[in-house]
């Protein structure tokens, strides 16, 4: 099996220079910062108990995923609506992932600006704080 893409040479060597510039401006060292910068973030949310909707970290490296899981609750439909409309308001897009879709999916680009990434999760950390404690109202 094989598929359109599957070993074309101009496709390979594009793909090899993308490597190479990467490699040259050391943009491993970015993803590996903003690894660390999602994970220690979202572990100090933890420890500050800013949601109980709040549940953890998945996924390895800069691609992370925020999993909404209330200890009482469980998943709730509704609780991921709500984060992504109050993100989308504040001017932050969201994608939800996971079977029950009930975590937020984290893939910033390896170029993003360190104070873009800020940004993006303070105002997350204001739309977890604003969740209900509980279930929401229906």
């Amino acid at each position: 099996m094989g598929g359109t893409y599957s070993g074309n040479p101009v496709a390979c060597a594009a793909a090899n220079a993308t490597l190479d510039i990467m490699q040259a401006n050391d943009v491993w060292q970015s993803a590996k910062h903003y690894s660390e910068t999602i994970q220690t973030t979202i572990s100090q949310w933890q420890q500050e108990g800013i949601s109980p909707w709040l549940f953890g970290l998945t996924g390895i490296g800069a691609m992370r995923g925020i999993e909404l899981r209330h200890p009482e609750h469980d998943v709730h439909p509704s609780v991921m609506a709500q984060v992504l409309t109050k993100a989308r308001e504040r001017g932050l897009l969201l994608m939800p992932s996971g079977q029950h879709r009930h975590i937020i999916r984290l893939l910033p680009p390896l170029t993003i600006e360190p104070y873009t990434l800020k940004e993006g999760l303070d105002i997350l950390k204001e739309v977890l704080m604003a969740l209900p404690d509980g279930l929401p109202a229906a």
